[in-house]
């Protein structure tokens, strides 16, 4: 089902960040629909203000926001550069932009099966075709430290509609977090999922849980074979917390996750024996929630979140051993969140809020360089947003299962997709 219009006033989709400025550009439709409500609604001749007045986004740095602006107060660029003929209309530009869009379908959402919140999204696409959307189902709160199951749905439809939710872990009090999937090549042509997570969330080294792993072979129907793999997580750092991300497998049929915990402290796993042992890099200091994705030379690409206001990019080697220095990419910025990493089409992409202020604004940004450097991106959802993860879906699309809101960040998970720019 789609999200109802009134779901929709964080601003929809079809929307880029300009290269030379924080204003947005929207589809030329939508953005006809806005300037008529601003012409209509902010009428400010007689204050001496120029007319017709234009919905734009823009503003003085950390206060941008949808506005209806006097052409005199733009640049060239069409950003806020100064004056005060301006209406303050940024709910109502919102809502009219609601209007243009439809394409975010609920995933997850506030209520669903009796449980107050769901979060920590992620998602895959297998082989076959159908996506498998990851969540966690969280009681009685959305707080981390409640009664976690790990649940999960289907679509075969490329995320139009899905399927029954689906039990993985049943937590029973414990709050069993952050799940990471990935689709296994066991060989012969044959598939199958894997799925690791563990069993307390903000872990530490006195008071921990444990890290789990599960199969299904079924296509995500029925999962089975739970393992307990803390024994192999580097010394001092069972149970730490995996990802949340997904993992990946490499064409000689390694399979890596990430994990972090105990402060901020990251590393890269992996197993060669399709998941029987497990071994582990060396621990980064400064690094938590780290995704992965397999570049083509089989090294591995991680990005970070950080305690700062910023992303980490580093490479890790197929054996573990780190290429290079850990970076600071240019345009990077970050409020402290979980972001998603997804190799695709011969280029990385990435999905993060890209802002420092708060869980808002998540954008999906592309590097052509394997994350040295990464263009201005494509805005998904203006208004409150954290959690997320990339999926590719054939060669010519991308979508994102992602935490968002219109009040408050956590109403629900919703998925939406989009052609590829290049």
């Amino acid at each position: 089902m789609f999200l109802p219009v009134h779901m929709l006033t964080g601003v929809l989709f079809t929307l880029g960040l300009a290269k030379t400025s924080q204003a947005l550009r929207v589809d030329q439709d939508c953005q006809a629909v806005i300037d008529d409500y601003c012409r209509e609604s902010c009428d400010l001749r007689s204050r001496g203000c120029d007319y017709p007045t234009v919905a734009r986004y823009s503003g003085k740095s950390g206060t941008v926001e949808w506005r209806c602006y006097s052409p005199s107060t733009l640049d060239n660029n069409q950003t806020y550069r100064g004056g005060d003929c301006y209406c303050s209309r940024g709910h109502e530009i919102q809502e009219a932009l609601s209007l243009c869009f439809n394409d975010v379908t609920t995933v997850f959402s506030t209520g669903m099966a009796g449980e107050h919140c769901y979060r920590i999204p992620t998602i895959i696409r297998l082989e076959q075709g159908p996506l498998l959307a990851f969540a966690e189902q969280r009681d009685p709160g959305c707080g981390d430290g409640g009664s976690n199951n790990l649940v999960m749905r289907r679509s075969t439809d490329d995320g139009q509609t899905w399927g029954d939710l689906i039990t993985i872990a049943a937590g029973g009090g414990a709050p069993f977090s952050n799940p990471n999937p990935v689709e296994v090549d066991l060989g012969d042509h044959k598939l199958a999922v894997l799925l690791h997570y563990d069993t307390m969330n903000n872990p530490t080294s006195a008071h921990h849980g444990s890290n789990m792993q599960i199969w299904s072979y079924d296509g995500g129907a029925t999962w089975v074979n739970s393992t307990n793999i803390s024994a192999f997580m580097p010394e001092g750092y069972a149970g730490c917390m995996p990802g949340p991300s997904v993992g990946v497998q490499s064409m000689d049929g390694t399979i890596y996750f990430s994990c972090h915990g105990f402060g901020v402290n990251g590393f890269l796993y992996w197993s060669r024996d399709l998941g029987r042992t497990w071994r582990a890099s060396e621990v980064l200091a400064s690094l938590n929630e780290c995704s992965i994705a397999l570049l083509a030379n089989q090294s591995i690409a991680m990005n970070c979140r950080t305690a700062g206001s910023f992303r980490e990019q580093l490479t890790w080697a197929p054996d573990g051993s780190l290429l290079g220095e850990i970076r600071r990419p240019a345009g990077l910025v970050d409020p402290n969140c979980q972001g998603s990493l997804l190799a695709h089409g011969g280029a990385l992409y990435l999905s993060n809020d890209n802002t420092t202020s708060g869980r808002t604004h998540i954008v999906v940004k592309r590097s052509a360089d394997a994350g040295l450097t990464w263009d201005e991106g494509r805005l998904i959802w203006a208004g409150p947003a954290a959690y997320s993860q990339l999926v590719g879906m054939g060669d010519s699309r991308l979508g994102l299962l992602f935490e968002l809101g219109v009040e408050t960040t956590y109403e629900s998970i919703g998925f939406r997709s989009w052609a590829v720019d290049g």
